[in-house]
């Protein structure tokens, strides 16, 4: 009888012996030491912040070996292959946000030959966007200019700017601000685009998704689509002034 030697085999593939792990993933910034002088500490501070549409943010991935590569998603619907990523070192990735500002969902993955997925939040200022939007538009509905579609899973959040003049004036009668009439809109024969929400009010919208705005309010995204500022109002030619509003795009549970 043949005996065949047996060999101790500490991994559960070949690949996975050789293959580089990924430990982190985070926005790179400076350090700040206790001996700086305070203007110098105060650059610092200003270059580490994350900003739309400021170039120059770095991306740190770190772990161990070396992986075939590496995927960075940085939480905007953008990514980055790196090929190969070797480990010995710090793997940097530049970005720059150039779309809806707030919080993002920073992301390491494995593409090949790779063990590992981390994940990191970050915040890209400004926080809240201000968005004016006129009493007497073309049509009840605009679309946020400027800006990509909203992803299905964000959350999106408006406010309105505290200030008492920020309201739209009614057929020269009544004003009000985004949260509008006590009332509820009616429907036919009466022309309100949005009948069962409040009239004179903002509404929100994304494709089919139609969600009641105002101070404070919030939805989370339920498709992908541009989102459209609307005004509930029957007649938006005998209308004046306009309002003013905050916005915010958390990103946080997109994919």
């Amino acid at each position: 009888m043949r005996l065949f030697p047996i060999l101790a085999v500490s991994c559960l593939t070949l690949a996975a012996c050789t293959a580089g792990t990924i430990q982190s993933v985070e926005h790179s910034q400076w350090p700040i030491y206790e001996g700086l002088a305070p203007d110098h500490k105060a650059a610092i501070r200003e270059r580490n912040r994350l900003v739309r549409d400021r170039p120059g943010a770095q991306f740190v991935v770190k772990g161990r070996g070396e992986c075939g590569a590496i995927r960075v998603r940085f939480g905007d619907g953008t990514s980055t292959e790196v090929r190969p990523a070797n480990f010995d070192g710090e793997v940097s990735v530049p970005h720059t946000y150039t779309g809806w500002s707030g919080p993002k969902k920073l992301t390491a993955e494995s593409v090949e030959n790779c063990i590992g997925q981390v994940s990191s939040t970050v915040n890209v200022e400004p926080a809240q966007l201000k968005i004016a939007m006129f009493g007497r538009p073309a049509s009840a509905c605009t679309p946020v200019p400027g800006f990509p579609p909203v992803r299905a899973g964000s959350r999106v959040s408006v406010d309105a700017i505290t200030n008492p003049e920020s309201m739209i004036s009614f057929n020269g009668v009544i004003k009000r601000g985004i949260d509008g009439s006590p009332e509820v809109a009616l429907g036919p024969p009466y022309a309100f685009p949005f009948p069962g929400l409040k009239a004179h009010s903002l509404v929100m919208r994304i494709g089919t998704q139609v969600e009641q705005g105002g101070k404070g309010r919030s939805f989370v995204a339920n498709q992908t689509g541009p989102l459209e500022f609307c005004i509930n109002d029957d007649v938006l030619g005998d209308n004046a002034g306009g309002w003013g509003i905050l916005l915010a795009v958390d990103e946080t549970g997109a994919e």
